[in-house]
């Protein structure tokens, strides 16, 4: 039996073609209860999307100037001083160049929607938003630790990155942080070091809901159990704390996500790599004598618009009941600060 058409579908329910078209691509415009209505008659005829078909009115409705899908918002909630590329941390510069240029490859705009500005509400930053026709929203790494992002976004579509809104649950892209750690200790292995340890502040670990920790201790459980290395992850890693824990355990690599650690080390008397390695879990470009990983945040940003993206095309607004999270592996940079591979 051949596919039902728009004609069959508008027959069996009673509705008009253009309003199961619009039902049939879960258009917001269109009741909910309406909608149901289609999509069960749709069901009970047997009918299929065609996925082609979905593609290409998908590309044609993008590059047609529709106010409505124009435009992602960036929601940013830190200080509006911060606005200035300068003040705003490396990895949200990275986060918001790939975010940017991906939803320009797709057709959208973005616009930077300033949560944080002084005067500024929830309330009142919802209404200039739904004012402007913006319809996705890139919820960006909140400026606390962990937190809740307290504007509603049941009209939206959304993503955010990373693990610091704890609350409303969003699809959100993210590095792969257990996979960070673990890359990394095996790529120290590959090069000779056995003890490794970890050191980082508490809220560091906080902010992956604990990855960084977990992902230490299940290599480690695998590769070291026959000598752990207890985590020096403290409120504050200071030189004389990182000193004394040393001492102690007497790692032979650290891995960490602060890039001072190399001038703590050196301000005691240690030299990389001779006396000891050093990988940063959050390697950029700034420091690139520092070996570690590279999270990738262009790519996290690009994700989180990818993300946004498909729902616009589907037309789901709303916070989701099953909400994804789509994982960026990082990639491992060989840098001054450990050994150099062994000859084999």
């Amino acid at each position: 039996m051949s596919n039902p058409t728009i004609r069959d579908i508008a027959a069996a329910s009673g509705f008009g073609k253009s309003t199961v078209s619009l039902a049939l691509r879960n258009d917001p415009s269109i009741p909910q209860s309406t909608r149901d209505r289609i999509k069960q008659a749709a069901e009970e005829l047997g009918y299929q999307q065609n996925p082609y078909v979905n593609s290409f009115m998908a590309q044609l409705r993008r590059n047609r100037p529709t106010k409505d899908y124009a435009t992602i918002g960036l929601v940013n909630t830190h200080p509006y001083s911060y606005a200035s590329p300068e003040k705003l941390s490396r990895e949200l510069r990275r986060l918001v160049d790939g975010a940017q240029k991906r939803a320009k490859a797709l057709g959208y705009r973005t616009e930077e929607c300033w949560l944080g500005q002084p005067r500024m509400t929830a309330a009142r930053m919802h209404s200039i938003i739904k004012a402007r026709s913006i319809r996705g929203l890139f919820v960006l790494p909140l400026h606390s630790i962990r937190g809740r992002f307290n504007m509603p976004l049941d009209e939206f579509a959304s993503a955010t990155a990373g693990y610091s809104v704890i609350h409303p649950p969003m699809y959100r892209a993210c590095n792969h942080n257990f996979a960070t750690v673990t890359e990394a200790m095996r790529n120290l292995r590959h090069l000779g070091y056995r003890r490794i340890g970890i050191a980082m502040p508490q809220q560091h670990d906080d902010r992956t809901d604990h990855f960084w920790i977990s992902g230490y201790l299940g290599f480690q459980h695998i590769h070291q159990a026959r000598s752990p290395i207890p985590p020096h992850i403290v409120k504050e890693v200071t030189t004389k704390n990182l000193a004394l824990w040393i001492e102690k355990e007497k790692p032979d690599a650290i891995i960490s996500t602060l890039k001072t650690v190399p001038e703590m080390l050196e301000a005691v008397g240690y030299q990389l790599p001779k006396d000891i390695g050093f990988a940063n879990l959050n390697w950029t470009p700034e420091y690139p004598h520092h070996s570690g990983i590279d999270q990738c945040y262009e790519l996290i940003g690009a994700t989180a618009i990818d993300m946004i993206a498909a729902q616009l095309t589907r037309n789901e607004y709303g916070l989701p009941e099953n909400p994804r999270v789509n994982m960026t592996l990082g990639k491992w940079i060989t840098g001054q600060t450990t050994r150099p591979r062994r000859k084999q």
